[in-house]
C-alpha cells in the first residue's frame, strides 16, 4: 500500500484537473464552516489528539471566503471535497476523498495555481473499522498508521514516518486510547507516557480551571525564583510562554550586565534582545509533580481547543502584576526601572508590568 500511495502522489499534480472534475461531479450539496481548524477528518480523534478546535457550520454562504472552509457532500451525505480558503482571493487548499467499498483515497493539494500535491493517503477499512492509513509526501517521505481494536473500540495506534532517501531516521510513535463508562473517549496517551488528550470534567468551566492553574503556577513560581540566586541586579523577570504550551512558561532573568553589554554592542537594535529569553544567560523551567503536570496539560489542551489563548495570556499578566507587587519583599537585587514581563517565544506578545 505504501507503494500505491507513492504512485498516486507522483501522478497527482498532473491528474489534478481530472481528479477535480471527477470528484466535484459527485457533489450534490455544498456548505460552509468558519473558525477552528475544519470540522472533518477520517483520522480517529484527529481534533482531540492535535488539540484543534472544530469549525462551526454556517447557515449561509459567507460574503468573504477568507479563512473559511467549504465542504461538498455526495448523494450519501458523505463529505468528498474540502476547500480551505486562504487570505488570497479565490485560492484554497483542496482535499478530495474518493470513497470505495473497503478504502478511501484522499488527495490534498496546496492553494497555488500549480496545485502541487501535499500528500496522498489510503484509508483501509475492514467491517467498517479503519485498519490502516498509508500516506505519501514530498521528498520520498511516507508514513503508516496501524490501528488495533478491542470489542470494536480503538485501543491503540502505531505510527511510523520515514524518508527513504534521507539520512534522518524518522520516527516511530504509539498511542493508547481509553474510554469512560459511557464509551466516550477519556484519554490519549503516547506509549512513552506522554499525555496527548484528557477529557475535561464537564462540571469544570474554563474559568474555574484557569483559576486553579493561576493558583498553582504562582505557588510554584515564587519558590523557583528564590531557589535561583542571581548575584547581580535584574532589569526584568521574564515570563516567556509558547502559545502551544502556555503552561508552565519559561522564567528568564534579565541581568543589568547583559543589558549594558547589548546596548554597547548593538545600540538601538538591542531592544530585540532585551525581552527574548533565548538570549538570556539565566533561565529556569518550573518543576512540576504529576498532579500539576496533568493540570497544566489539561489547561493547555482546553486553551487550544476552545481558542482561549487571549484569556490564557491575561492569566499570565495577572500573575505578573501580583509578582511585581510582591517583588520588594523577595529582596532580590534589581534596577530602579525593573519590570516583570510576559512574552511569547515568537516575539508576537509583550506586556511589561
Amino acid at each position: 500500500m505504501n507503494e500505491q500511495a507513492r504512485k498516486l502522489y507522483d501522478q497527482a499534480q498532473a491528474n489534478y484537473p481530472a481528479l477535480k472534475a471527477q470528484i466535484e461531479a459527485q457533489v450534490v450539496r455544498w456548505f460552509w464552516a468558519a473558525k477552528g481548524v475544519g470540522l472533518f477528518s477520517l483520522e480517529p480523534f484527529y481534533f482531540e489528539q492535535n488539540r484543534f478546535p472544530k469549525s462551526k457550520i454556517l447557515k449561509e454562504t459567507p460574503e468573504n471566503a477568507e479563512d473559511k472552509y467549504q465542504y461538498g457532500v455526495n448523494a450519501n451525505d458523505e463529505i468528498i471535497v474540502e476547500r480551505s480558503y486562504t487570505e488570497f482571493k479565490g485560492q484554497c487548499y483542496e482535499t478530495f476523498y474518493f470513497r470505495e467499498d473497503s478504502q478511501i483515497i484522499s488527495y490534498h493539494f496546496d492553494y497555488f495555481k500549480e496545485k502541487r500535491c501535499i500528500n496522498t493517503k489510503i484509508f483501509v477499512y475492514k467491517n467498517g473499522l479503519l485498519q490502516a492509513i498509508y500516506a505519501a509526501f514530498k521528498g520520498n517521505k511516507w508514513s503508516q498508521k496501524t490501528m488495533f481494536y478491542e470489542n470494536d473500540k480503538l485501543i491503540s495506534c502505531d505510527w511510523i514516518e520515514k524518508d527513504d532517501h534521507s539520512a534522518e531516521e524518522g520516527f516511530e510513535r504509539g498511542f493508547v486510547y481509553t474510554y469512560d463508562m459511557l464509551g466516550e473517549l477519556n484519554s490519549i496517551t503516547g506509549k512513552d507516557g506522554g499525555v496527548w488528550y484528557q477529557k475535561k470534567d464537564k462540571k469544570v468551566s474554563y474559568k474555574k480551571l484557569s483559576e486553579r492553574v493561576a493558583e498553582r503556577f504562582y505557588a510554584l513560581l515564587i519558590p523557583a525564583i528564590k531557589a535561583y540566586p542571581i548575584p547581580e541586579p535584574l532589569y526584568c523577570l521574564n515570563i516567556a510562554f509558547d502559545y502551544q504550551y502556555i503552561m508552565p512558561p519559561t522564567i528568564g532573568f534579565g541581568t543589568e550586565s547583559e543589558r549594558l553589554e547589548w546596548k554597547e554592542s548593538y545600540g538601538k537594535r538591542a531592544d530585540s534582545l532585551l525581552w527574548n529569553t533565548a538570549d538570556y544567560a539565566h533561565t529556569i523551567e518550573i518543576e512540576t509533580d504529576n498532579e500539576d503536570t496533568a493540570l497544566f496539560d489539561l489547561f493547555n489542551q482546553e486553551t487550544e481547543m476552545q481558542e482561549k489563548s487571549s484569556a490564557a495570556t491575561k492569566l499570565l499578566v495577572s500573575c505578573a502584576k501580583r509578582l511585581k507587587e510582591e517583588w520588594v519583599s523577595l529582596s532580590i537585587p534589581s534596577t530602579d526601572d525593573f519590570v516583570v514581563v510576559v512574552s511569547d517565544i515568537e516575539d508576537s506578545f509583550l506586556k511589561k508590568v
